[in-house]
C-alpha cells in the first residue's frame, strides 16, 4: 500500500467531493466499501473530479486504494504478534477516532496525538495470549473502563525520579470502533478530565490530562503537545 499519509489525504479530499452527491458519507480518510459505493454511484462529472484530484495528490484512485486497503487490513490481522500494530493503528484506529471525535464535537488531532504517544504510534499495545490485537492503543486499564476482558502486560510508571516496572490488566476491545467509542467516552465523560471537550489548543488539552492524572510521567504535558503537532501534519494535513 502507498504511503498511508498520502492515502488518507487523497481519500479525505475524494470524500469531500463525493459528499456533493452522498451527504451521509463521512470524511475520515478511510478507504473501504462505503467510500467505493459512494464513488461508483456518483454522477460521471463527480467521479472524474475525484479521479483528477486523487491522482494530483499522489493516489491511484478509489478503486485501487480500496483493494490495497482490504489487502493491508487482512495482512495486519494475520501478522505475527506486534508486527501488524502500526498498520492497524493507521488503517483502522485513526479513522475510527476521527469519526468518534467529530461525532462528539472535539478536535481529532488532540486524541490521535495522545494515542500515538501512548502506543508508540501504533507499535506497542497489549496482546491476547494467542497474539491477536487488543485494539487498546490508549493504555486503558481493564477496571477503568469496565471491560469484560483484560490481558496482563508489563508497563512502566514514574515514581519520584525513577521508572518502575509493573504488571497491569489492560482492557481488550473487539474492534477499532469499539475502542474509539470507549476511549473518547473515557476522556470526555469523567469528572477528572472536566474541561477536556472545551480545550481550544494542544496546551489546554495537555493541561487537563496532566491535571486529571492520565500518566505519571512528569514531562507528559510537553510530550502530548509535540505528539499532537506530529499527528496534525502527518495524519490530518489537508
Amino acid at each position: 500500500m502507498a504511503d498511508l499519509a498520502i492515502v488518507r489525504r487523497a481519500v479525505s479530499a475524494a470524500q469531500a467531493i463525493l459528499r456533493e452527491s452522498d451527504s451521509e458519507l463521512l470524511i475520515d480518510g478511510k478507504p473501504g466499501s462505503r467510500t467505493l459505493r459512494s464513488y461508483l454511484s456518483a454522477p460521471p462529472p463527480i467521479r472524474e473530479a475525484v479521479d483528477k484530484l486523487m491522482f494530483a495528490l499522489g493516489s491511484k484512485g478509489i478503486r485501487s486504494e480500496n483493494e490495497a486497503y482490504a489487502q493491508a487490513k487482512s495482512e495486519a490481522a494475520s501478522a505475527p504478534q506486534g508486527s501488524g500494530d502500526k498498520t492497524i493503528f493507521e488503517l483502522q484506529v485513526i479513522p475510527a477516532v476521527v469519526r468518534e471525535a467529530r461525532r462528539r464535537g472535539v478536535n481529532p488531532a488532540f486524541y490521535i496525538g495522545q494515542l500515538g504517544l501512548e502506543s508508540g504510534w501504533g507499535r506497542s499495545t497489549p496482546h491476547l495470549p494467542d497474539g491477536k490485537p487488543s485494539y487498546n492503543y490508549g493504555g486503558l486499564k481493564q477496571n477503568s473502563v469496565g471491560s469484560a476482558q483484560g490481558v496482563v502486560a508489563a508497563t512502566k510508571e514514574q515514581v519520584g525520579s525513577a521508572l518502575v516496572g509493573r504488571n497491569a490488566s489492560f482492557a481488550i476491545f473487539g474492534s477499532a470502533d469499539e475502542f474509539a467509542r470507549s476511549y473518547i467516552s473515557y476522556l470526555l465523560d469523567r469528572p477528572r478530565y472536566k474541561g477536556l471537550a472545551e480545550a481550544k489548543n494542544p496546551t489546554e488539552f495537555a493541561h487537563v490530562l496532566v491535571r486529571g492524572g492520565y500518566a505519571t510521567d512528569a514531562n507528559y504535558g510537553n510530550k502530548i503537545v509535540s505528539a499532537i503537532a506530529f499527528a496534525q501534519r502527518t495524519y490530518l494535513a489537508a
